[in-house]
């Protein structure tokens, strides 16, 4: 299991990262009154963000890295397309019988007289 890309601030994202992955996560401390709290970040590849608090029930880390409610609707939307210059391999077995209706005729001598 892995968290993904967690960035502090300051750090700009891989470009390649936030096209092929969608975004990147962001930390960072904020006040609190006399203490400081974690929060984590969800930016996506349009430069919006969204701020989530750590210790939050919004904010946990499951088989596909670290997720907020960003993540969540990042990879919904990205389901069922594939981003433009990321090439997606195609992994459907293609049949490789020609069809009996495309048969083709036997090939003709070219008569040039």
């Amino acid at each position: 299991m892995h968290a993904g890309t967690v960035l502090g601030p300051g750090n700009d994202p891989d470009p390649r990262i936030l096209r092929e992955q969608g975004y990147v996560h962001r930390v960072r401390c904020v006040p609190d009154g006399a203490h400081r709290k974690v929060q984590i970040g969800t930016e996506h590849s349009n430069g919006t963000f969204g701020w989530y608090d750590f210790v939050s029930d919004t904010v946990g880390l499951n088989p596909d890295g670290l997720s907020t409610p960003a993540v969540v609707e990042i990879r919904r939307r990205r389901s069922d397309t594939v981003p433009i210059g990321v090439h997606a391999r195609d992994l459907t077995a293609k049949p490789t019988v020609p069809s009996p209706h495309f048969a083709t005729a036997p090939a003709q001598p070219v008569d040039h007289t």
